[in-house]
């Protein structure tokens, strides 16, 4: 990725903050990594143990099963509707992220300047009001992410109570 955008046109680069280039070397590399050793593992043992609950669950009760086939796409509808507003809120995260970073990265780039004038105490006050907007952001994707698995969780229950 580093040579890819040391290759990479001057026009292309510039539109982009720093903070969002380091975010890139950091979340983009280590999700892409962590998906490409996990994906196909996790999707084989995720679609060997439905199918061998389901001719489990066949095999002892087939309306059971039917039910609990049926109940699927309303698993799939809801988790669809929470995982659109956990994107939102990772992505206003990631943004926020961005722009600190970058903040940062300025200001650590003009600290002399910065000192000479006398001015710190305005980027102090500034990177405090930088956190304070990260730690809300963050806070509010916590709370959707806690929402969205009580929502699956008791969702999940509530079908289990119709199959039993």
């Amino acid at each position: 990725m580093f040579n890819k955008i040391f290759s990479a046109k001057w026009e292309d680069v510039n539109g982009y903050k720093n903070g969002d280039i380091i975010n890139r070397f950091n979340d983009d590399v280590r999700t892409i990594s962590q998906n490409a050793v996990s994906w196909l593992p996790d999707m084989v043992i995720n679609l060997y143990t439905f199918v061998l609950t389901f001719v489990i669950l066949w095999r002892i009760d087939v309306v059971m099963s039917l039910i609990s086939i049926m109940a699927a796409p309303i698993m799939l509808l809801i988790s669809r509707v929470l995982l659109k507003r956990l994107h939102k809120s990772r992505k206003d995260v990631t943004e926020l992220n961005s722009d600190m970073i970058s903040f940062e990265t300025d200001t650590l780039n003009n600290y002399e300047m910065i000192k000479s004038f006398g001015i710190h105490d305005f980027y102090t006050n500034q990177m405090k009001k930088w956190h304070g907007e990260y730690e809300k952001s963050n806070l509010e994707y916590n709370k959707n992410e806690i929402k969205a698995r009580i929502s699956m969780s008791l969702t999940s229950s509530v079908i289990t109570i119709i199959a039993l």
